[in-house]
């Protein structure tokens, strides 16, 4: 677990992302858009993240995602 400082731009790691069908593969080439990544702040409403940027594979179908100060202000 990682803890995101408050009010802080930040790049998180998401995934692995793996095909269904084997259960084992790696998705190294998802279009993750950031109307695809909802974020919950303290227990509340899941909503679109701020950052309008797209996450980006990383390796092993992990994604990395950034989000903006807006994206963690809320303790």
């Amino acid at each position: 677990m990682r803890f995101l400082k408050q009010s802080t731009a930040a790049t998180v790691n998401l995934g692995p992302f793996i095909d269904d069908s084997d259960r084992k593969t790696p998705k190294t080439s998802l279009t993750v858009d950031y109307n695809s990544i909802h974020l919950s702040k303290n227990g509340g409403s899941f909503n679109v993240k701020n950052n309008t940027s797209a996450a980006e594979h990383s390796s092993g179908g992990h994604y990395l995602c950034s989000l903006s100060t807006t994206d963690t202000n809320t303790l």
